[in-house]
């Protein structure tokens, strides 16, 4: 599991080179710039958590509040955008806040439904 509260450099990401790099485009997407979009982040509450894998699920159950694992479990659920970043993954986003703020989540079909059965 990987939790931030910033757009993460490619490098910091346990994701492929491919799927890193597809992710931070999407990130930047509603963007006009790389700046504008840091500094969103930086004044708004935005999460990215990635989910990688069946022990991410048991370690995001131990870790995270419950309130943030119910904001978590609400935008695997009614998210706003989804986004295919490879045969596997996606991105799912859900805005929770009036000023744009919100949780990005990346997480396959089968964690996806691992983690909503296991909550």
């Amino acid at each position: 599991m990987q939790l931030f509260n910033r757009i993460p450099n490619e490098n910091e990401l346990s994701l492929n080179h491919e799927v890193s790099e597809e992710l931070i485009k999407q990130l930047y997407l509603p963007f006009s710039s790389e700046q504008e979009a840091n500094a969103f982040w930086q004044t708004c509450s935005t999460y990215l958590i990635a989910i990688t894998t069946k022990n991410d699920i048991e370690l995001v159950k131990q870790v995270l509040s419950t309130q943030f694992r119910a904001c978590l479990k609400e935008t695997l659920n009614n998210p706003e955008f989804v986004e295919k970043l490879n045969d596997e993954l996606n991105i799912y986003l859900l805005v929770t806040q009036d000023n744009g703020g919100g949780t990005y989540v990346v997480i396959s079909e089968t964690n996806k439904s691992h983690f909503l059965s296991s909550l």
